[in-house]
Protein backbone atom coordinates (compact mmCIF):
# COMPACT_ATOMS: atom_id res chain seq x y z
CA UNK A 1 0.00 0.00 0.00
CA UNK A 2 1.36 3.43 -0.92
CA UNK A 3 2.17 6.05 1.67
CA UNK A 4 -0.72 8.12 0.31
CA UNK A 5 -3.22 5.61 1.64
CA UNK A 6 -1.36 4.60 4.77
CA UNK A 7 -1.04 7.57 7.12
CA UNK A 8 1.27 7.32 10.14
CA UNK A 9 -1.36 9.19 12.20
CA UNK A 10 -4.55 7.72 13.65
CA UNK A 11 -6.18 11.15 13.82
CA UNK A 12 -6.19 14.35 11.78
CA UNK A 13 -4.30 17.57 12.45
CA UNK A 14 -7.72 19.19 12.88
CA UNK A 15 -8.42 16.70 15.67
CA UNK A 16 -5.13 17.55 17.35
CA UNK A 17 -5.98 21.28 17.33
CA UNK A 18 -9.53 20.61 18.54
CA UNK A 19 -8.19 18.53 21.44
CA UNK A 20 -5.95 21.40 22.53
CA UNK A 21 -8.93 23.78 22.60
CA UNK A 22 -11.24 21.19 24.19
CA UNK A 23 -8.75 20.38 26.94
CA UNK A 24 -8.08 24.05 27.63
CA UNK A 25 -11.82 24.75 28.06
CA UNK A 26 -12.23 21.69 30.26
CA UNK A 27 -9.26 22.67 32.45
CA UNK A 28 -10.53 26.25 32.79
CA UNK A 29 -13.95 25.08 33.86
CA UNK A 30 -12.56 22.62 36.39
CA UNK A 31 -10.40 25.33 37.90
CA UNK A 32 -13.63 27.25 38.52
CA UNK A 33 -15.84 24.43 39.88
CA UNK A 34 -13.87 23.49 43.03
CA UNK A 35 -13.22 27.15 43.84
CA UNK A 36 -16.96 27.89 43.58
CA UNK A 37 -17.87 24.87 45.69
CA UNK A 38 -15.33 25.78 48.37
CA UNK A 39 -16.52 29.39 48.47
CA UNK A 40 -20.16 28.40 48.92
CA UNK A 41 -19.20 25.84 51.55
CA UNK A 42 -17.35 28.47 53.56
CA UNK A 43 -20.17 30.99 53.20
CA UNK A 44 -22.62 28.52 54.76
CA UNK A 45 -20.42 28.43 57.85
CA UNK A 46 -20.63 32.19 58.38
CA UNK A 47 -22.59 33.32 61.41
CA UNK A 48 -25.15 35.33 59.47
CA UNK A 49 -27.33 36.00 62.50
CA UNK A 50 -24.55 37.98 64.18
CA UNK A 51 -24.47 40.80 61.68
CA UNK A 52 -21.72 39.40 59.46
CA UNK A 53 -21.79 40.77 55.91
CA UNK A 54 -20.10 39.65 52.67
CA UNK A 55 -17.65 42.55 52.97
CA UNK A 56 -16.39 40.97 56.21
CA UNK A 57 -15.61 37.74 54.40
CA UNK A 58 -14.33 38.66 50.93
CA UNK A 59 -11.11 40.44 50.05
CA UNK A 60 -11.42 43.44 47.69
CA UNK A 61 -9.70 46.79 47.36
CA UNK A 62 -11.07 49.35 49.80
CA UNK A 63 -12.45 51.52 47.00
CA UNK A 64 -14.57 48.55 45.83
CA UNK A 65 -16.23 47.86 49.19
CA UNK A 66 -19.45 49.53 48.06
CA UNK A 67 -19.74 47.13 45.11
CA UNK A 68 -20.16 44.04 47.31
CA UNK A 69 -23.74 42.91 48.05
CA UNK A 70 -25.01 44.06 51.41
CA UNK A 71 -26.21 40.61 52.50
CA UNK A 72 -25.22 37.01 51.96
CA UNK A 73 -28.62 36.23 50.46
CA UNK A 74 -28.16 38.92 47.81
CA UNK A 75 -24.59 37.83 47.15
CA UNK A 76 -25.64 34.18 46.69
CA UNK A 77 -28.38 35.16 44.25
CA UNK A 78 -25.98 37.06 42.02
CA UNK A 79 -23.24 34.48 42.40
CA UNK A 80 -25.56 31.75 41.14
CA UNK A 81 -26.52 33.94 38.19
CA UNK A 82 -22.82 34.43 37.47
CA UNK A 83 -22.30 30.66 37.48
CA UNK A 84 -25.07 30.26 34.89
CA UNK A 85 -23.49 33.06 32.88
CA UNK A 86 -20.11 31.29 33.03
CA UNK A 87 -21.59 28.01 31.83
CA UNK A 88 -23.37 29.81 29.01
CA UNK A 89 -20.02 31.13 27.81
CA UNK A 90 -18.50 27.66 28.07
CA UNK A 91 -21.25 26.30 25.81
CA UNK A 92 -20.62 29.01 23.22
CA UNK A 93 -16.85 28.47 23.32
CA UNK A 94 -17.17 24.69 23.10
CA UNK A 95 -19.61 24.98 20.22
CA UNK A 96 -17.25 27.33 18.37
CA UNK A 97 -14.33 24.92 18.75
CA UNK A 98 -16.45 22.06 17.45
CA UNK A 99 -17.76 24.08 14.48
CA UNK A 100 -14.22 25.14 13.49
CA UNK A 101 -13.12 21.51 13.70
CA UNK A 102 -16.09 20.31 11.66
CA UNK A 103 -15.47 22.80 8.86
CA UNK A 104 -11.79 21.89 8.76
CA UNK A 105 -12.22 18.11 8.71
CA UNK A 106 -15.03 18.16 6.13
CA UNK A 107 -13.04 20.47 3.84
CA UNK A 108 -9.95 18.26 4.13
CA UNK A 109 -11.97 15.14 3.34
CA UNK A 110 -13.40 16.75 0.19
CA UNK A 111 -10.00 18.09 -0.87
CA UNK A 112 -8.48 14.64 -0.44
CA UNK A 113 -11.18 12.87 -2.44
CA UNK A 114 -13.00 15.54 -4.48
CA UNK A 115 -14.83 12.81 -6.35
CA UNK A 116 -17.24 12.63 -3.41
CA UNK A 117 -19.16 15.58 -4.83
CA UNK A 118 -19.91 13.37 -7.87
CA UNK A 119 -20.68 10.30 -5.72
CA UNK A 120 -17.42 8.72 -6.89
CA UNK A 121 -15.07 9.07 -3.93
CA UNK A 122 -12.12 7.08 -5.33
CA UNK A 123 -12.12 8.55 -8.83
CA UNK A 124 -9.86 11.55 -8.12
CA UNK A 125 -6.83 11.85 -5.86
CA UNK A 126 -6.70 15.32 -4.38
CA UNK A 127 -3.02 14.88 -3.54
CA UNK A 128 -2.23 14.65 -7.26
CA UNK A 129 -4.14 17.86 -7.91
CA UNK A 130 -2.30 19.50 -5.03
CA UNK A 131 1.02 18.37 -6.45
CA UNK A 132 0.21 19.71 -9.91
CA UNK A 133 -1.15 23.07 -8.81
CA UNK A 134 -0.40 25.24 -5.80
CA UNK A 135 -3.74 26.92 -6.36
CA UNK A 136 -5.69 23.64 -6.13
CA UNK A 137 -7.55 24.87 -3.07
CA UNK A 138 -8.02 28.51 -2.19
CA UNK A 139 -10.06 29.32 0.88
CA UNK A 140 -12.25 32.04 -0.54
CA UNK A 141 -15.87 32.60 -1.46
CA UNK A 142 -15.11 31.14 -4.87
CA UNK A 143 -14.05 27.77 -3.47
CA UNK A 144 -16.30 25.18 -5.17
CA UNK A 145 -16.26 23.01 -2.03
CA UNK A 146 -17.68 25.70 0.26
CA UNK A 147 -21.33 24.91 -0.39
CA UNK A 148 -20.78 21.24 0.44
CA UNK A 149 -18.96 22.14 3.67
CA UNK A 150 -21.71 24.60 4.52
CA UNK A 151 -24.40 21.96 4.02
CA UNK A 152 -22.86 19.92 6.86
CA UNK A 153 -21.89 22.81 9.11
CA UNK A 154 -25.13 24.80 9.24
CA UNK A 155 -28.84 24.22 9.70
CA UNK A 156 -30.54 21.55 11.77
CA UNK A 157 -28.55 18.49 12.70
CA UNK A 158 -31.06 16.29 10.91
CA UNK A 159 -30.27 18.04 7.63
CA UNK A 160 -26.53 18.10 8.42
CA UNK A 161 -26.40 14.35 8.93
CA UNK A 162 -28.41 13.76 5.74
CA UNK A 163 -25.94 15.89 3.78
CA UNK A 164 -23.01 14.15 5.49
CA UNK A 165 -24.30 10.76 4.35
CA UNK A 166 -25.06 12.08 0.88
CA UNK A 167 -21.48 13.32 0.52
CA UNK A 168 -19.53 10.58 2.31
CA UNK A 169 -21.83 7.61 1.81
CA UNK A 170 -22.44 6.93 5.50
CA UNK A 171 -22.27 8.61 8.90
CA UNK A 172 -20.70 7.31 12.13
CA UNK A 173 -23.22 5.60 14.43
CA UNK A 174 -22.49 8.09 17.22
CA UNK A 175 -23.28 11.03 14.95
CA UNK A 176 -26.51 9.41 13.79
CA UNK A 177 -27.56 8.61 17.35
CA UNK A 178 -26.76 12.11 18.62
CA UNK A 179 -28.79 14.17 16.13
CA UNK A 180 -31.52 15.08 18.60
CA UNK A 181 -29.09 16.04 21.39
CA UNK A 182 -26.92 18.06 19.02
CA UNK A 183 -29.93 19.92 17.68
CA UNK A 184 -31.16 20.63 21.18
CA UNK A 185 -27.78 22.21 21.96
CA UNK A 186 -27.86 24.12 18.66
CA UNK A 187 -31.14 25.72 19.73
CA UNK A 188 -29.72 26.42 23.18
CA UNK A 189 -26.67 28.08 21.65
CA UNK A 190 -28.90 30.31 19.52
CA UNK A 191 -30.96 31.21 22.57
CA UNK A 192 -27.84 32.14 24.52
CA UNK A 193 -26.49 34.26 21.66
CA UNK A 194 -29.77 36.14 21.44
CA UNK A 195 -29.80 36.58 25.19
CA UNK A 196 -26.34 38.15 25.12
CA UNK A 197 -28.02 40.81 22.98
CA UNK A 198 -30.56 41.01 25.83
CA UNK A 199 -33.42 39.95 23.52
CA UNK A 200 -32.90 42.79 21.07
CA UNK A 201 -36.24 42.31 19.31
CA UNK A 202 -38.03 42.95 22.62
CA UNK A 203 -35.71 45.52 24.16
CA UNK A 204 -36.04 47.93 21.24
CA UNK A 205 -39.69 48.45 22.15
CA UNK A 206 -39.68 51.59 24.38
CA UNK A 207 -42.43 50.40 26.73
CA UNK A 208 -40.53 47.25 27.80
CA UNK A 209 -38.82 48.29 31.01
CA UNK A 210 -37.93 44.99 32.71
CA UNK A 211 -34.93 42.88 31.67
CA UNK A 212 -35.60 39.29 30.65
CA UNK A 213 -34.20 36.53 32.91
CA UNK A 214 -31.05 34.75 31.79
CA UNK A 215 -31.18 31.20 30.43
CA UNK A 216 -30.14 28.86 33.29
CA UNK A 217 -27.46 26.24 32.52
CA UNK A 218 -26.74 23.61 35.14
CA UNK A 219 -23.37 22.05 35.90
CA UNK A 220 -24.75 18.63 34.95
CA UNK A 221 -26.06 19.90 31.62
CA UNK A 222 -22.71 21.43 30.71
CA UNK A 223 -20.84 18.20 31.52
CA UNK A 224 -23.22 16.27 29.27
CA UNK A 225 -22.45 18.67 26.43
CA UNK A 226 -18.71 18.24 26.94
CA UNK A 227 -19.18 14.47 26.72
CA UNK A 228 -21.45 14.73 23.67
CA UNK A 229 -19.04 16.90 21.68
CA UNK A 230 -16.10 14.72 22.74
CA UNK A 231 -17.72 11.50 21.48
CA UNK A 232 -19.18 12.93 18.26
CA UNK A 233 -15.93 14.64 17.26
CA UNK A 234 -13.96 11.46 17.90
CA UNK A 235 -16.31 9.37 15.74
CA UNK A 236 -16.28 11.86 12.84
CA UNK A 237 -12.50 12.11 12.92
CA UNK A 238 -12.06 8.36 12.89
CA UNK A 239 -14.38 8.02 9.90
CA UNK A 240 -13.08 10.83 7.70
CA UNK A 241 -9.40 10.42 8.54
CA UNK A 242 -9.36 6.69 7.87
CA UNK A 243 -11.58 6.56 4.77
CA UNK A 244 -11.03 9.92 3.09
CA UNK A 245 -8.12 12.05 4.30
CA UNK A 246 -5.51 9.42 5.19
CA UNK A 247 -2.12 11.10 4.52
CA UNK A 248 -3.47 14.00 2.44
CA UNK A 249 -2.96 16.61 5.15
CA UNK A 250 0.60 15.41 5.78
CA UNK A 251 1.38 15.82 2.07
CA UNK A 252 -0.38 19.18 2.01
CA UNK A 253 1.64 20.32 5.01
CA UNK A 254 4.86 19.38 3.20
CA UNK A 255 3.85 20.90 -0.15
CA UNK A 256 2.85 24.09 1.60
CA UNK A 257 6.36 24.34 3.06
CA UNK A 258 8.19 22.77 0.11
CA UNK A 259 10.01 26.01 -0.71
CA UNK A 260 11.73 25.82 2.67
CA UNK A 261 12.89 22.23 2.28
CA UNK A 262 14.15 22.80 -1.28
CA UNK A 263 16.18 25.87 -0.37
CA UNK A 264 19.76 24.86 0.66
CA UNK A 265 20.25 28.27 2.26
CA UNK A 266 17.61 27.66 4.91
CA UNK A 267 18.65 24.30 6.33
CA UNK A 268 17.74 25.41 9.83
CA UNK A 269 14.18 26.17 8.75
CA UNK A 270 13.98 22.86 6.92
CA UNK A 271 15.16 20.98 9.99
CA UNK A 272 12.57 22.82 12.06
CA UNK A 273 9.83 21.81 9.61
CA UNK A 274 10.84 18.15 9.87
CA UNK A 275 10.88 18.38 13.65
CA UNK A 276 7.42 19.98 13.75
CA UNK A 277 5.99 17.16 11.66
CA UNK A 278 7.89 14.55 13.61
CA UNK A 279 6.64 15.92 16.93
CA UNK A 280 3.10 15.09 15.89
Amino acid sequence: MSVRWDSPFSHSFAHRLFRQHFTELNDMYWSFVPAANKTEQQIKKEERGKGTQPIDFFVVHDEDDRRIAGSFDAWERYYHLFQHFTRQNMILALNSCFEVYLRSIVMLAIESKPGVIFSSKDSIDGAQLLKCSKSYVKYSNGNPFNKHVQSICSGTWDSRVKNYKKLFGAAPDKLEQSKADLDSKRKLRNKIEHQFGRYESKDIIPVVINAQPICPISHKSLLKYFALVDEVEFSIDKHLTKDFIVSYEVLKYCYKNKKIVDNPLVKEAADRLKKELGDL
